[in-house]
C-alpha cells in the first residue's frame, strides 16, 4: 500500500470540486465514491481511498496497479502545483 499526502492552499470545497472534475474528465466518476470530504473507489483491482484535510490531501492506493496509480497522480499532482491551481 502506498500512502501519498500532498500539501494544498486551497478551501476542502474548492479541492473537492476541483478533485471531480479531475475525476470526470478522465473518465473515473464511476469508480469512485464521496462521502462529505472523504472518497473511495476500486477499478480493475486497485482500490483508493482518501479524505481532503484542511491543508492536506490524504490518499492511500493498494492493489494490483498501484504503482502506475501512484505514479500518475503524483504526476497529476504536481502539473497542478506547477500551474498554480492547488
Amino acid at each position: 500500500m502506498e500512502i501519498i499526502q500532498e500539501r494544498h492552499d486551497k478551501t476542502k470545497a474548492e479541492l473537492k470540486q476541483l478533485l471531480i472534475e479531475l475525476i470526470n474528465q478522465n473518465g473515473f466518476d464511476s469508480s469512485i465514491r464521496w462521502n462529505e470530504f472523504a472518497f473511495e473507489g476500486k477499478m480493475k483491482g486497485t482500490t483508493i481511498k482518501g479524505e481532503i484535510l484542511d491543508h492536506e490531501l490524504h490518499v492511500e492506493i493498494d492493489g494490483w496497479f498501484e504503482r502506475r496509480a501512484v505514479q500518475q497522480l503524483r504526476q497529476g499532482w504536481q502539473e497542478l502545483v506547477a500551474r498554480g491551481v492547488v
